[in-house]
């Protein structure tokens, strides 16, 4: 059994590649040719155990992402078997392939509902996966103008000049969230905030969203009313939407599903969006999938 560092990954993981990954995992998935299932979270005291499964018939391997938190302390893993004879084949530290996945997510439902190959785009939050956002983002458009909006400006004015020497990007701080939003086709709001940072009336009249922040209910990053406001809401997975989102869960109580699709299916029919909203919350098949195309760049994997 292979052990792959946290090194071994950087070296080896790109945008494009994940992305692309990711594109057939769920696209197998809409065809039946991969499984996957919520989240589960096991307490103990003062920690938790997070596991989150899947299986990818069609590249032979199944697998977990599997992760620990206790008292500030977070360990990720990914553990990868053959679905060929069941032998274990990998356990990969994956922090870095969280990372990446994360971004390569957003900016492949993006590609899904925005047709324009140079959209401005705003970033709300300016951690690391707000820099993997972008980056994945920067992959598969060309950025007009970036906007980033940070509680903390300084952090904004940071992350603009970071961004702007690893993409040579234009990539402007922002004082409010609004003048990132209002002024952005393609909006990402990277948080962990608990109540809403944008508003109706902070959203352009057309826009792609993608709600990369929290997946712990009650948490939220926009009103009822962005979601109301939309066309069209995807999901990773709806029965993990109801048990982890706020925004998802809460439209659908009281509207129901109607405008609700899976990502499986987004990726099988694509459609462009005057309002539409990508709610991300991660999942093992976006997992599983990355550490796929990691063994497979390695040639650990056929």
């Amino acid at each position: 059994m292979y052990m792959i560092t946290e090194e071994e990954a950087r070296n080896e993981l790109d945008f494009s590649g994940v992305i692309g990954i990711l594109k057939k995992a769920f696209t197998d998935l809409a065809d039946g040719k991969a499984s996957t299932s919520p989240r589960t979270r096991t307490y103990g005291e003062r920690f938790v155990l997070s596991t989150m499964p899947a299986v990818i018939t069609s590249l032979g391997v199944a697998g977990a992402k599997i992760y620990s938190a206790t008292e500030g302390k977070v360990s990720f893993k990914v553990l990868v078997f053959r679905t060929s004879d069941a032998e274990p084949l990998a356990i990969i530290d994956a922090n870095y392939l969280g990372q990446i996945r994360t971004g390569a997510l957003a900016a492949m439902a993006s590609t899904l509902f925005v047709r324009e190959e140079d959209p401005d785009i705003g970033i709300i939050g300016s951690g690391f996966q707000a820099e993997s956002n972008l980056m994945a983002h920067a992959s598969v458009f060309h950025p007009g103008m970036v906007r980033v909006y940070s509680r903390n400006y300084d952090n904004a004015v940071k992350f603009s000049r970071r961004m702007k020497e690893k993409l040579g990007l234009e990539v402007k701080a922002e004082k409010t969230p609004e003048e990132v939003s209002l002024n952005s086709r393609i909006i990402s709001t990277v948080t962990s905030s608990r109540h809403a940072i944008l508003r109706p009336e902070m959203m352009p009249e057309r826009f792609h969203l993608n709600l990369v922040g929290s997946n712990i209910m009650g948490n939220r990053e926009v009103s009822p009313e962005v979601i109301e406001k939309s066309d069209l809401v995807c999901v990773e997975h709806l029965e993990q939407a109801m048990q982890e989102s706020t925004e998802v869960a809460d439209y659908i109580s009281s509207n129901g599903a109607g405008k609700v699709i899976e990502l499986k299916d987004a990726v099988k029919t694509g459609q462009e969006a005057t309002r539409s909203v990508f709610k991300s919350m991660g999942n093992g098949i976006e997992d599983v999938a990355a550490a796929w195309y990691l063994l497979k760049k390695k040639n650990l994997i056929s």
